[in-house]
């Protein structure tokens, strides 16, 4: 086999490596966000008023692409204090929030699940978000597992001379 074909297989073995690492991590997470969100949906989860402790703004490259996050605390129902974030909301809740990018809201409601202090919560105000978020995800994995299993197959067949 000569060198250069040698470093192709290289930078297909890593290609696939990582497209599995991170599609397999995107699509689990995914998937159990939006498992939590369909026991929410269907009545299985607790609302509260959540205080949201920080709300950011990050910029993408060039300073071109914004995304929003906030953070969240409130008591479960033992009186135990919960935390979670940042996690990332929608330009209009966002707009909902805040004034010049500004916190302007204090609070918010959220129904989380009371059995996994992990689970992600649901922002009432930004469900639909969320549901898309999920649904991303949970398909951006699967295409990058895909991808991981046809580079395999690719690489499979260069190693053994098909």
């Amino acid at each position: 086999m000569a060198s250069g074909n040698r470093t192709g297989t290289a930078w297909m073995a890593v290609a696939a490596l990582v497209l599995l690492a991170v599609g397999g991590v995107v699509f689990s997470q995914s998937r159990s966000d939006l498992r939590t969100q369909e026991i929410i949906s269907s009545g299985g989860g607790v609302q509260t008023i959540a205080t949201i402790t920080n709300a950011e703004v990050s910029y993408g490259s060039h300073n071109r692409l914004k995304t929003y996050s906030i953070a969240l605390a409130w008591q479960d129902l033992a009186g135990l204090p919960r935390k979670y974030g940042p996690t990332h909301v929608s330009l209009a809740y966002w707009q909902k929030i805040t004034h010049d990018d500004v916190q302007t809201v204090a609070t918010t409601r959220l129904t989380y699940l009371n059995e996994d202090a992990s689970a992600r919560p649901v922002i009432m105000d930004d469900a639909e978000e969320r549901q898309f978020q999920d649904t991303f995800g949970v398909y951006a994995g699967g295409a990058m597992l895909f991808g991981a299993a046809i580079l395999a197959l690719f690489l499979t067949r260069r190693l053994i001379g098909i």
